[in-house]
């Protein structure tokens, strides 16, 4: 079962909790949350959610088949169960086919339009794991556009417009935090990160850190154009919107303090400040006094 979990991922699906994000924005306050239409809400994206863990488990599994002789040579993954060769190849494929033609089915079933974004996930993550995550900056932006393709998903169950301005913080901030991943992996491996990661041979300090410094204004930008500018003004934006600015500011921080962002999932489970800084984020961008 131990290795099951792992062969899964499983602490990796907190990033599948974007599905959750469209219904922050679409109620007036935490505590409607849990109002009869909401909490409708909440249990069909939850069904979206299982299925889009799978769905992502699978993924991975594919990820690791081919990626099992970088994964043996890395200080870490090499404990991971295909790499240390607890599960064999062939059943983690067997199992991986049948996550994706059940989590597709399922998908259907639950919703035809979370369906069609849960296999544009599906392919785009083959596409990283086959080619595109050696190919330099292409890498990052298959990263980000699963993220963008969560999002999706979860408003497409609930019936959700997504704007183009928070679908584009989305994608800035998950290239934000892809770069910070790539930063921490030249840290930790050194010379020998482009035997784990060939496209961090183009990668450098000096590149990252530019494009961080690019990056961090502009996701505030446009942030604050999609809460002062698309949306009617109410004045729990600007605390949204400071409190926002913390979060990104503190993983910054991180970015050059801590190896932490190795791995994305354990800054938001571990990092405290971060963990606050959410979860006031998630109450402020909650009150939405123009939906009633």
């Amino acid at each position: 079962m131990l290795y099951l979990v792992g062969l899964l991922r499983t602490k990796q699906w907190i990033k599948n909790g974007l599905l959750f994000f469209p219904i922050l924005l679409n109620v007036n306050g935490p505590h409607l949350l849990f109002t009869e239409p909401h909490l409708q809400h909440i249990g069909l994206v939850f069904s979206g959610f299982i299925i889009f863990n799978f769905a992502s488990g699978a993924s991975y599994i594919i990820n690791d088949i081919l990626d099992i002789s970088r994964d043996i040579l890395h200080p870490i993954k090499k404990s991971r169960p295909i790499a240390s060769g607890a599960i064999r190849p062939v059943w983690g494929g067997g199992l991986a086919v049948s996550l994706i033609i059940g989590t597709i089915i399922c998908a259907y079933l639950l919703d035809q339009t979370f369906a069609l974004f849960l296999a544009f996930y599906l392919l785009i993550s083959l596409g990283y794991s086959i080619r595109f995550k050696h190919m330099f900056f292409l890498d990052i932006m298959f990263v980000a556009s699963g993220y963008v393709l969560r999002f999706l998903a979860g408003a497409s169950i609930i019936g959700f417009s997504s704007s183009v301005a928070i679908l584009l913080s989305i994608f800035l901030i998950a290239m934000y935090i892809s770069l910070s991943k790539r930063r921490a992996e030249i840290t930790l491996l050194g010379e020998k990160a482009t035997i784990h990661r060939p496209s961090l041979k183009i990668y450098s300090f000096k590149f990252i850190d530019g494009l961080m410094l690019i990056l961090v204004p502009t996701i505030g930008l446009v942030y604050a154009y999609y809460l002062f500018g698309e949306q009617p003004y109410n004045h729990y934006s600007s605390i949204t919107f400071i409190v926002f600015i913390m979060g990104i500011l503190r993983y910054l921080y991180l970015t050059y303090n801590s190896i932490l962002v190795g791995s994305p999932e354990d800054v938001f489970i571990r990092d405290r400040p971060l963990v606050v800084f959410l979860v006031f984020w998630v109450v402020a961008a909650s009150m939405n006094p123009n939906i009633r």
